[in-house]
């Protein structure tokens, strides 16, 4: 878990589902939590380019990690095809 993604957790852990405002940045060096803004917004690199789907693929993977929930539970609601996402997450637990 990135240490800047904990208050997320937490509230995942409690609610069972959060919605994350994501911004991804493309062609970087490693997938990594980048920043959380000012807004709540949480900066993202990502190594893939946005060919077939392939950034927002890594971006469900990575998020999937990060939550410690499978991949199925990770959902882009808004925003397939641009920078700027709304994410839903689910747990089980």
């Amino acid at each position: 878990m990135n240490n800047n993604l904990i208050k997320y957790q937490e509230m995942l852990l409690k609610n069972k589902k959060i919605s994350l405002r994501v911004k991804v940045c493309l062609n970087a060096n490693k997938v990594c939590v980048k920043e959380i803004m000012v807004d709540g917004t949480v900066k993202i690199d990502l190594t893939a380019l946005p060919i077939k789907g392939k950034a927002n693929k890594e971006l469900i993977k990575f998020l999937a990690c990060q939550f410690d929930t499978a991949v199925s539970n990770v959902k882009i609601i808004k925003g397939t095809k641009y920078r700027i996402k709304l994410i839903k997450i689910t747990t089980n637990l």
